[in-house]
């Protein structure tokens, strides 16, 4: 009875244990849902993010196939510096952009990065010193495009996609079984763990079968 009542402890530290756990993944899995990373923070081509703007261009390329048309921005970063960037914007919202950033001065846009490919790239180094005002000091080349320009560009047409939801749906439930599990432990009820094997044990026996 001793050893049995050590065991039923040591079940209910380990639960303990792994439902704090759990439940730090899960907070932690949220917060990156929902926090919207700025276009200098952006890592890869999944990241969600923003960019808040006061100048664009006209369309200096349309992706027929997708009615959009391609652009370049401006952003003020937190520091006050001014960066040149490439945006997609669905074709039929250009003029209502412009409105917004007249009558804002700076408005936020949200999408996912794209990279880009190179006959963009040789596009846009085309048409770029019909953008940037004439005092620009930096000349912008193939050689630094990446640097100055980055190697993508923010698509704004696309809807946020995201398997988080999946994941934390996952996890919680896993949580709300972890506690059941420790609640059954704790009132001593039932054996719940040798029942959830002698149950896996049928299951794998009629599958030989």
């Amino acid at each position: 009875m001793k050893n049995k009542n050590i065991i039923r402890y040591i079940m209910i530290i380990i639960y303990l244990i792994l439902i704090q756990l759990l439940f730090i993944n899960i907070y932690k899995t949220y917060k990156d849902y929902i926090e919207i990373i700025p276009w200098s923070e952006v890592k890869t081509t999944n990241d969600y993010t923003y960019m808040n703007i006061s100048k664009i261009s006209e369309k200096i390329a349309t992706i027929e196939d997708k009615n959009q048309t391609i652009h370049f921005v401006i952003e003020k970063d937190v520091t006050g510096k001014w960066h040149t960037y490439l945006i997609s914007i669905d074709a039929d919202k250009y003029d209502n952009i412009v409105k917004k950033i007249e009558n804002e001065y700076e408005i936020m846009i949200y999408g996912y990065p794209v990279l880009i490919g190179n006959n963009l790239k040789v596009l846009s180094l085309s048409k770029i010193n019909e953008f940037l005002p004439s005092d620009n000091e930096i000349k912008i080349t193939k050689d630094n495009f990446d640097k100055y320009l980055t190697n993508t560009y923010l698509d704004t047409t696309i809807s946020r996609y995201d398997n988080t939801n999946y994941s934390l749906i996952v996890k919680i439930i896993i949580l709300l079984f972890l506690i059941i599990l420790l609640i059954f432990k704790i009132i001593n009820k039932y054996n719940i763990e040798k029942n959830i094997f002698l149950i896996l044990k049928k299951h794998l026996i009629r599958r030989e079968k």
